[in-house]
């Protein structure tokens, strides 16, 4: 899986991007519907220095009340011949519309392959532009994660941009900033990396999206922690009809040393 989430994580954003634009015109005092989200997805990798890998993920999540969302979710991992599995949750408070604040962790059992833990914390604001021009919106908001792997731990910086355009087009910007901390040493590594999402609504229901990321901007798995660096190249579409969404997206990661790793990915949601 290249990307620094789960496909699940992924669509719940994008899906909350749309409701963001959508809404942006409706009185504070209006009441919205309380909803609930299950989410399903599957990565599936190939690499041109080993075997296959999968990633699986399943996500629920519930709206508490107009201001608390609960999720929880669970990843499962076959990469190259280890297991691995983690169990997790997240709470979202969001005071008014525009903005929102969200805690989170998980964890499973140490394992070679993948993080055995990971805690974050997210604050994001939107903020109006304008009505006619190129930017009708943007949303700011800032994240901080740290993973435990069995030979080291991460601590990631990480910024966001979202700009708003005309016909609901999106473009999302993001700065990575890690430092690992290995046991075996007494300095750490820091790594850089950034990437960049356009989003455009090709129709009424199919929604279209190209994807580029450089650096060292995906740090779940234990081959990409530490001096890794790599560009990734990817794109899909997702297609909504009713409460029922699916999606597929490819990337294509060449790393350094020559390594490339190619990913597709699958997800499916119901909103009700």
């Amino acid at each position: 899986m290249i990307k620094k989430v789960c496909f699940h994580r992924a669509l719940h954003k994008l899906l909350a991007l749309v409701s963001l634009i959508s809404g942006s015109a409706m009185p504070v005092c209006a009441q919205t519907p309380l909803k609930r989200e299950i989410i399903v997805g599957s990565n599936f990798d190939s690499f041109n220095f080993a075997g296959p890998a999968q990633a699986l993920s399943l996500a629920y999540r519930a709206d508490i009340n107009p201001q608390f969302t609960l999720e929880l979710d669970g990843y499962g991992y076959s990469r190259f011949g280890s297991g691995a599995g983690r169990g997790g949750l997240s709470l979202t408070y969001s005071p008014t519309r525009r903005t929102s604040a969200t805690v989170g962790g998980s964890a499973g059992p140490s394992n070679p392959v993948a993080a055995r833990g990971e805690s974050f914390a997210e604050i994001n604001h939107g903020i109006d532009v304008s009505e006619k021009g190129l930017i009708r919106g943007v949303e700011v908001d800032y994240r901080q994660g740290w993973l435990w792997f069995q030979n080291s731990q991460v601590a990631v910086f990480s910024p966001g941009v979202i700009f708003y355009m005309p016909g609901d087009c999106m473009l999302l910007v993001r700065v990575y900033q890690s430092r690992t901390d290995w046991k075996s040493l007494q300095s750490a590594n820091w790594t850089t990396g950034a990437s960049a999402r356009l989003i455009v609504p090709l129709s009424a229901h199919l929604t279209g999206d190209v994807f580029y990321a450089n650096g060292a901007e995906n740090l779940t798995f234990a081959d990409q922690v530490g001096r890794f660096s790599a560009r990734t190249y990817g794109g899909g579409a997702r297609y909504r009809i009713g409460p029922h969404e699916i999606g597929t997206h490819i990337y294509y990661q060449n790393r350094t040393l020559g390594q490339t790793q190619t990913t597709v990915s699958l997800g499916y949601a119901y909103r009700f």
